[in-house]
């Protein structure tokens, strides 16, 4: 019998003093995804046939298209009343983000998505608008006050599937951009 389709999306994980400032806050607000290192979704997960073998070739087929570029994490903000989620923005670098998402979601790797695709780091998802308005009230004198980089450079991108367990994901593959 058949197996559905694994969910797998493709990111690339976020290092450096940045990730170390991120990580401790983000563990703050979403215990439940405190396993999830920072990282900055370039395509959202969708089905994909194959235990992500075929995704494989299109995430590479496309990172061979896309020299390494940086993006600027800028304010913080929400995606209220959409849903109940503390994100900061991208500006530096956005448009870069925006052609890799395109490139990436052609192909094999095509599918529907639930929102427009805006650049973004995910903080946390919240329980409902009041955590989330709690919540950024409480980060963002803290992301006021950090003077450390708010550059990342993203170099590689790795597909992840969705895992046995709920709510986690496996590393399948990591490829260098051009």
């Amino acid at each position: 019998m058949p197996t559905s389709p694994k969910a797998c999306a493709v990111v690339s994980y976020l290092s450096g003093p940045l990730a170390a400032w991120l990580e401790p806050v983000r563990r703050e607000l979403d215990p439940a995804q405190s396993h999830l290192p920072p990282h900055l979704t370039l395509l959202p997960p969708r089905p994909v046939a194959g235990e992500g073998r075929v995704a494989q070739g299109a995430v590479q087929a496309a990172c061979r298209e896309m020299k390494p570029f940086e993006f600027e994490v800028a304010g913080l903000t929400t995606f209220l009343p959409a849903t109940p989620t503390l994100i900061f923005s991208i500006e530096k670098g956005a448009r870069h983000v925006r052609f890799l998402h395109g490139l990436l979601g052609r192909g094999a790797l095509a599918g529907e998505e639930q929102w427009p695709f805006i650049p973004h780091l995910t903080l946390a998802v919240c329980a409902d608008a009041a955590a989330t308005q709690r919540a950024l009230e409480l980060v963002r004198p803290r992301w006021a006050s950090y003077h450390g980089p708010r550059r990342h450079r993203i170099e590689t991108l790795t597909l992840v599937c969705e895992a046995s367990q709920p709510g986690h994901w496996d590393d399948i593959a990591a490829f260098d951009l051009a």
